[in-house]
Order: structure tokens, then C-alpha cells, then sequence
């Protein structure tokens, strides 16, 4: 699947980017770019959805509803304490 990086660098600073997603289906992508985007800021939060959720700008229960339908709940969304692998 062809990439394309998108990032700002207008400090001149080099940060990882997150490579986008580009085919002829554009919900596919959008759904990839999301796993992508939402992941990386649950790995920056240590998987804490709490947190993540607040640099999101989302509520915790928007953002685990999205995890479900991304399927990345199982690895996220915790069942009685502790999150499933």
C-alpha cells in the first residue's frame, strides 16, 4: 500500500511521522490512518484510554466505543482491571 508522511516541520525539528494510508478507497484509509493515529497515542499514554481519550479531545467512552469498532478493543479496553491481550 503506497504511504504518504504528513508532518509539520516549521520548528525545524525532525519528529517520526506517521505514514498515511493512500489507495483508491477512502474509508479504508480513513479507518487505517485512525488505528494508526489512535494507537500511537495510546502507546505515547502507556495504553492508559483515560488519558488518551483527554489529548484526543474525546470523552473515555467515544474513544472505547471507537476502539471497538477500529478492533483494537481487546488490546485497549480493560475487563475488570487489567486490558486484554
Amino acid at each position: 500500500m503506497p504511504t504518504a508522511s504528513v508532518a509539520s516541520t516549521a520548528t525545524g525539528v525532525e519528529e517520526a511521522r506517521l505514514a498515511v494510508p493512500f489507495t483508491a478507497d477512502f474509508r479504508e484509509d480513513k479507518r487505517e490512518f485512525e488505528r494508526l493515529y489512535i494507537t500511537k497515542c495510546l502507546e505515547e499514554t502507556s495504553g492508559n484510554v483515560t488519558r488518551a481519550a483527554a489529548v484526543l479531545g474525546m470523552h473515555r467512552q467515544s474513544l472505547q466505543h471507537k476502539l471497538r469498532e477500529l478492533g483494537l478493543a481487546r488490546r485497549y479496553v480493560s475487563v475488570d482491571g487489567e486490558a486484554q491481550e
